[in-house]
């Protein structure tokens, strides 16, 4: 009946202008390029909604002592020895030492993913610019189970990086030896120079081979360096590679997160970061429709980034 009343009176949809939906809407996509293409075919890839509220950052930072702190330790457990204490204290200018507190020692050791829970409400099909509840779960499912395992998957996992440790190696070997030929040559030209420069075009992304520098040789090195500090970043950064045994999601969330990389409002460079559903449920109403469906169903999905995020990428 509910659903039939909210059909009568034409309010199954939200404007899209409206404060709510502009401040609340999100977009969960599976990330293909994730996929295995020849085994996991999604039968739902996109699922939208609306939350009911904006969620709340989880993000932990474990901290331990600092080589301070443990000098310190040993040092409180020598002065608070009984029978040093004892005679101390028989001298009348004694005055008991003061350990700084733990909190002014400690330093950080790791940190961890960041995670959002998402609450949101569905009906039996899209109603107020939310999927299907029935394509969400589909959605969830696919999302949250890994793919079927064989044995040849484990053969060809060994092969594969075995394959790709040959690679790089060689790649890396051949950067090296360039590396090596353009430091050791002796043609006049400024070392110091080319090494400013390829810090310049790495952090702006730039090639050496379009550079200002007048000399060749500078320019050659400067080349060489970039390439070095772009393969050490490739082997690095697990960023940008598709791991995990289950598909990586895209999210767009207003001011939190986006599936496309882009300026923000304050013209900053906003990351698109790869995030997996960890945990999700959901519960039903108990009034249903003419047809013993759940009027609507009210869902809780737990998204957390596939790694753990840097200062810079948290500031954007």
């Amino acid at each position: 009946m509910l659903i039939e009343y909210y059909k009568q009176a034409n309010t199954t949809s939200l404007d899209t202008t409206s404060p709510i939906f502009r401040g609340h809407n999100f977009t969960l996509h599976i990330d293909e390029g994730s996929l295995l293409k020849d085994k996991e075919k999604p039968t739902v890839k996109v699922i939208t909604g609306v939350l009911n509220k904006l969620p709340t950052l989880h993000y932990t930072t474990q901290w331990g002592n600092s080589s301070a702190a443990k000098v310190t330790d040993v040092l409180k457990k020598i002065t608070e020895h009984k029978y040093l204490k004892m005679f101390a204290q028989n001298d009348q200018t004694y005055r008991p030492p003061i350990v700084t507190d733990g909190w002014t020692q400690q330093v950080p050791q790791t940190a961890e993913p960041l995670s959002y829970d998402l609450e949101f409400r569905a009906y039996p099909f899209e109603m107020f610019n939310t999927s299907a509840y029935s394509d969400i779960i589909k959605f969830l499912l696919f999302a949250t189970t890994p793919s079927k395992f064989n044995i040849s998957d484990t053969v060809n996992y060994i092969e594969t990086a075995a394959k790709q440790a040959y690679e790089k190696g060689e790649e890396l070997a051949t950067i090296l030896n360039n590396l090596s030929h353009n430091f050791d040559t002796n043609a006049e030209f400024s070392k110091i120079n080319a090494i400013k420069k390829a810090v310049e075009i790495v952090e702006q992304k730039g090639d050496a081979k379009s550079t200002d520098l007048g000399n060749k040789n500078e320019r050659e090195l400067a080349q060489a360096i970039v390439e070095f500090i772009n393969l050490l970043t490739r082997l690095s950064d697990m960023s940008e590679q598709n791991t995990g045994g289950c598909p990586l999601i895209k999210a767009d969330i207003p001011n939190l997160s986006t599936s496309v990389p882009g300026l923000n409002s304050n013209n900053k460079q906003i990351e698109a970061i790869p995030w997996i559903v960890t945990s999700w449920s959901f519960k039903p109403a108990v009034n249903t429709t003419d047809k013993n469906y759940p009027i609507f169903i009210d869902f809780k999905i737990t998204i957390q980034t596939q790694y753990a995020l840097t200062n810079a990428s948290l500031l954007k």
